[in-house]
C-alpha cells in the first residue's frame, strides 16, 4: 500500500476518534496539511503540526500534534515551529499513532469540563 493512503488512513481515523469522544469539541480540531510551496505561499508555515486543537486548557492557548508515520522524524522546519508555537504558549506534541494522540489529548484536556 503507498505511503499517502496509509497516512491518510491514520489522518483519518485520528479525526474520527476525536469527534467521536468529544463532539462538543470536535469543531476546534483544525488539520493542517503539510505546507507546499503553493500552501506556504497562501499562509501555511513549513513544519507546522497536521492537527491543532484551538482549546486553551492547563495554562496552554492550544494543543499542537504532528503526526509521524514509520522511521519519520521531525524535520529542522518542524523543530523551528514547534519552538516559536511553545514560545507562544501552546502545547506541542509529535505522535506516531492513535494510542499516543488519545494520550496526548486527555492529558490536554484534564481539569476541563471535556476530561474523560
Amino acid at each position: 500500500m503507498p505511503k499517502p493512503h496509509k497516512e491518510n488512513e491514520q489522518l483519518a481515523t485520528i479525526a474520527g476518534w476525536f469527534r467521536e469522544t468529544y463532539p462538543e469539541l470536535s469543531e476546534l480540531l483544525v488539520f493542517c496539511p503539510r505546507a507546499s510551496d503553493t500552501l506556504h505561499k497562501k499562509g501555511q508555515p513549513y513544519g507546522a503540526a497536521e492537527y491543532v486543537l484551538l482549546y486553551p486548557n492547563n495554562g496552554y492557548s492550544a494543543l499542537c500534534v504532528q503526526v509521524l508515520n514509520g522511521s519519520e522524524r521531525n524535520s529542522d522546519c518542524h523543530k523551528r515551529w514547534r519552538a516559536v508555537v511553545e514560545h507562544a504558549g501552546n502545547k506541542c506534541a509529535t505522535i506516531r499513532n492513535l494510542s499516543a494522540f488519545e494520550e496526548v489529548v486527555e492529558e490536554y484536556l484534564e481539569n476541563s469540563p471535556y476530561e474523560s
